[in-house]
């Protein structure tokens, strides 16, 4: 039976400890090196928390590429909740088998409220950003009013040649180039 000294002896030790000690999970680890998931956990067990928090700390570190630290961690918690919404559902298979309904449709709420998390996260790295620009100043409705304002105020020169100035001004502002806002991101959270 292998024990944990065979993680002590493997050429990948250094590897395997930052695996473990990083959280991944260990079915993964052990697919990818051929150790036994028990002894994976047993080792783990033993992995001072100095250690865990040292490979942990290495991860934060200035100088860290924070979006591949932003996906590692989302592409983590997403893991974690598909494993808890897995066996969540066994559980509940288990309780459909005995015939026990208060345990299923609690089960049932629980992964309810599971996928309704998972949502918010998927929601969360999935942010993006929308710019809408609705220019009415070409608008054939526009161009109408302003010929009719103008037609109407040609009795009147002086506020003809105001309004008209005045028009002027706003549809030259208008045709520069928006200002963009930085960091402002519009959100939107559907009913649940």
């Amino acid at each position: 039976m292998p024990t944990a000294s065979t993680v002590l002896r493997h050429p990948n030790r250094a590897q395997i400890e930052m695996d473990l000690a990083s959280g991944k999970p260990i079915r993964q680890i052990s697919a990818k090196y051929g150790i036994s998931i028990h002894v994976l956990y047993r080792y783990k067990a033993q992995i001072p928390a100095q250690l865990k928090a040292k490979h942990m700390g290495a991860r934060l570190r200035a100088g860290v590429d924070l979006d591949r630290l932003r996906i590692d961690e989302s592409e983590g918690i997403l893991q974690n909740l598909a494993m808890q919404r897995a066996r969540l559902l066994l559980v509940q298979d288990s309780a459909l088998e005995s015939g026990d309904r208060r345990e299923v449709a609690y089960i049932a709420d629980v992964i309810h409220r599971n996928v309704k998390l998972t949502g918010v996260y998927l929601g969360e790295f999935a942010r993006h950003q929308v710019k809408t620009s609705i220019n009415i100043l070409i608008s054939a409705e526009y161009l109408e009013l302003r010929a009719k304002l103008l037609q109407v105020l040609s009795g009147f020169p002086e506020a003809r040649r105001a309004v008209a100035g005045a028009l002027q001004d706003a549809e030259a502002r208008a045709a520069e180039p928006p200002k963009e806002i930085e960091g402002t991101v519009v959100e939107h959270e559907a009913n649940a």
